[in-house]
């Protein structure tokens, strides 16, 4: 009995990770890469591999390793310091970037279907959804692990599995190897999903722990289980963008010109017949209500509990963060990408460096996080900044 239950929750578990990473832009820069990278998207996919699956799996062990504690996690560069990246990370992953971006493009794809839907007024729907399931914490691993995970992912691999058996017409590249292995890193980049993991995380850990009451798990059974969940997850997302690169690939001399937002639509509808083209558009806004759900989640409860120390409710906390999405998902996909773009660039490498130094602080008990994290940060700030700097 116990043993089927470990089973179970750790399936539940990759879909829950599956389905609260795979957002917005997990649709959108795969699909973009192998349109734009024709006959070597190959070497684009190693590069994205190495940030959008890599990244975000050393992210999860980290925080399993700190029991999903993103505080004491951050904390290792410094009390003061570790809250104003929280906060950083926060208004990244939050009703400023992700949550609304992802509102963004589950509108593009649906006005494929209903070409005159407003943005403003399909914001208002969203946000009334997202209040609707994000009101109540407690059975947000089983909406996202048992109902919309497994949705997810089974919308995305009829696309998958079809385009890879339509005639292929993949446009050649000129670009270095290198250049072509960087461009798929950097949109691995814009997946944001290490700040996924860092947050994400408590949330498995807390959904397992209320499950595992009645089972008599101890701590460790239960963080074996976010582990392997965990890498479950990842591998499902990697066996994913792999397809996306690949089949967009294929029929990148079909795609030209076609917005991002709608890349998958058009996609399906050519590989699956005008329906295909209306279950993509399905699937593209249920794969960006999943991340919408847990982010919300995540900012109100951190609003709430962290910023103004209990002074609001979650569900005030939660107003706000919807308030705050409604007007930035009216701003559209590309100019949110445009406004995150330079705090991603400069806080995300000294982020990956933080989680592989805390992982040896965990195992090892050496301590050279600050070390790490400063060291990355400035020099990514000499690097993207030094030249203007000192001209």
């Amino acid at each position: 009995m116990k043993q089927s239950f470990v089973q179970s929750s750790i399936l539940s578990v990759a879909l829950a990770f599956f389905a609260m990473l795979f957002g917005s832009g997990n649709i959108v820069f795969p699909l973009a890469l192998g349109r734009d990278t024709g006959a070597m998207a190959i070497y684009a996919m190693a590069g994205f591999f190495m940030t959008a699956v890599l990244v975000p799996l050393l992210g999860i062990i980290a925080m399993v390793l700190y029991n999903g504690d993103y505080e004491d996690f951050f904390s290792a560069i410094g009390k003061i310091p570790g809250k104003v990246v929280i906060f950083c990370c926060m208004l990244l992953v939050g009703p400023f970037c992700v949550i609304p971006r992802s509102v963004s493009l589950a509108h593009g794809s649906l006005s494929w279907i209903f070409p005159q839907l407003s943005i403003f007024y399909f914001s208002l729907l969203a946000t009334a959804i997202l209040y609707s399931l994000t009101s109540r914490q407690s059975g947000l691993l089983n909406i996202l692990g048992k109902i919309l995970g497994p949705i997810k992912l089974i919308l995305l691999s009829a696309i998958i599995v079809k385009g890879f058996f339509v005639a292929a017409s993949a446009i050649a590249c000129s670009l270095p190897t290198a250049s072509v292995v960087a461009r798929g890193a950097l949109d691995g980049y814009g997946t944001l999903d290490l700040l996924g993991a860092f947050f994400f995380t408590n949330i498995i850990l807390m959904g397992l722990k209320r499950k595992s009451d009645m089972q008599d798990l101890s701590d460790k059974q239960i963080f074996s289980m976010a582990l392997q969940g965990g890498v479950l997850g990842c591998l499902l997302l990697g066996a994913v963008y792999a397809g996306f690169v690949i089949v967009s690939s294929f029929q990148s001399a079909l795609c030209q010109g076609i917005p991002k937002e709608r890349l998958l639509s058009e996609l399906a509808a050519h590989l699956l017949g005008q329906a295909g083209g209306v279950l993509a558009s399905i699937t593209i806004a249920i794969a960006c209500l999943t991340t919408a759900i847990a982010l919300t989640t995540v900012f109100a409860d951190y609003l709430s509990r962290d910023f103004f120390k209990r002074a609001i409710s979650y569900h005030m906390a939660l107003y706000i963060t919807l308030a705050i999405t409604l007007v930035f998902s009216n701003y559209g996909f590309e100019s949110i990408m445009k406004l995150a773009l330079p705090l991603v660039m400069v806080l995300y490498p000294a982020l990956i460096a933080l989680a592989g130094a805390n992982i040896v602080r965990k195992l090892f008990k050496k301590d050279f996080s600050k070390i790490a994290f400063y060291g990355t940060l400035i020099m990514t700030i000499l690097i993207n900044y030094g030249t203007q700097f000192f001209r």
